[in-house]
């Protein structure tokens, strides 16, 4: 049967439209989502809900990827909301810390009367060791059996103590400090697991004061470090002052630098000499081994950036601690000191000076860091090596010089 041709000229009509809303639901599914590779056809075509609005204006994006937001997608998403979400998600990885393969620890803690952490990485160990006798003293702390603090054989000072400073508040106005303080049995208690030991004093009274102590030594797994939390709590009845201060003896001979703060360099009492000291480039190298007699070299100094180093050539100790303006330390003290004489060497740190009522306490934490020494660097003054050998560590990156 022949068809009239008014039938089929409807009949193609009808085929022609239904054609054309195929290729504009293709065009539409096509260019308004993303490729696979993330990137938007280049044809240029509108989303699928028509040429034109209303109002007669094209529904055209601004950031053209034909979703009908507004919103710029920099990594070639076409919706929105989902690029808000990726790019706070990259910005959150990228302010993580660096994946680190913490160390692991070695028990027992307690061992004969000592108490030791100790961890290994990568093939080296660590040891830090304290003891509850002479007010919780630090004995020792060794990297690969090489030792950074002094023992008993440089005399009946050795090792390192934290103390409540200034100097002028211990009995009669001098050294030494009380003995409650200094020499007296400490209490200790230990947490096994975690690897931390914590050792009280009694109540340690002196001139018009009294005061507490606490010190926990931890580690720091991540950083392949020892933790120093030091706390004195005012058990007086009326407001006393007092600063943290923590002396470590090292071996002789060593260079110890840290980088300058404000204020000069003193000697502090006129029967000390000014310990050799050397700035270069805003960093202040102390050399001990200029130092060939038996007088008294003190050094009293603002620090800044928080650290102090201290290398014996073959290792390199760094100490962290909060940064102080000058002018918080203690009477005729300093955030950094240093003494020496012949054969004996004091490396020291102070943290501010300041009123603590009856019953607060003040906590100061103190972070020790023990490398070996790079091959490129050396023990000299203002070399650039070990300073930025020391920087890195200083700068508290988890697994730093590592």
């Amino acid at each position: 049967m022949k068809l009239p041709a008014s039938l089929l000229i409807l009949f193609f009509l009808v085929s022609a439209m239904a054609c054309d809303g195929d290729k504009a639901n293709e065009s539409a599914t096509t260019d308004g989502d993303s490729d696979s590779d993330g990137d938007t056809d280049s044809d240029g075509d509108t989303d699928s809900d028509g040429d034109s609005d209303s109002d007669g204006d094209s529904d055209s994006d601004s950031d053209g990827d034909g979703d009908g937001d507004s919103g710029t997608a920099s990594d070639g998403d076409t919706d929105g909301d989902s690029d808000t979400e990726s790019e706070s998600g990259d910005d959150t990885e990228s302010e993580q810390e660096p994946d680190v393969t913490p160390a692991t620890m070695v028990g027992p803690v307690e061992r004969d009367g000592a108490y030791v952490l100790e961890f290994e990485y990568d093939g080296n160990t660590w040891q830090f060791e304290a003891r509850a006798d002479n007010a919780g003293r630090i004995l020792s702390y060794q990297l690969n059996g090489a030792e950074m603090v002094a023992d008993n054989t440089i005399g009946s000072l050795y090792g390192s103590d934290f103390l409540i400073g200034p100097q002028l508040s211990f009995p009669g106005g001098n050294w030494p400090p009380p003995s409650d303080m200094y020499t007296a049995q400490y209490t200790a208690s230990v947490d096994e697991e975690n690897g931390a030991i914590t050792m009280k004093s009694g109540l340690i009274s002196y001139e018009d004061v009294t005061w507490s102590i606490s010190k926990t030594y931890s580690l720091d797994l991540k950083d392949k470090a020892v933790v120093m939390d030091y706390t004195f709590t005012n058990e007086g009845n009326d407001t006393q002052s007092g600063a943290p201060w923590i002396i470590t003896r090292v071996n002789e001979g060593g260079l110890s630098f840290y980088p300058m703060g404000d204020g000069d360099i003193t000697s502090g009492p006129e029967w000390f000499i000014e310990y050799p000291n050397e700035e270069i480039d805003g960093i202040v190298w102390c050399d001990h081994s200029e130092i060939s007699d038996t007088q008294n070299y003190k050094l009293f100094s603002d620090g800044a950036d928080g650290w102090l180093a201290h290398t014996d050539g073959t290792l390199l100790m760094v100490k962290t601690f909060e940064d102080i303006p000058d002018g918080d330390e203690g009477p005729d003290e300093g955030e950094i000191e240093l003494y020496g004489t012949q054969g004996y060497e004091e490396v020291e740190a102070q943290g501010a000076y300041a009123s603590v009522e009856a019953g607060d306490s003040v906590t100061w934490t103190v972070i020790w860091y023990l490398r070996e020494l790079p091959d490129d660097a050396s023990a000299t003054a203002g070399d650039t090596a070990l300073l930025e050998f020391a920087r890195e560590i200083a700068t508290g990156i988890p697994g730093n010089a590592f």
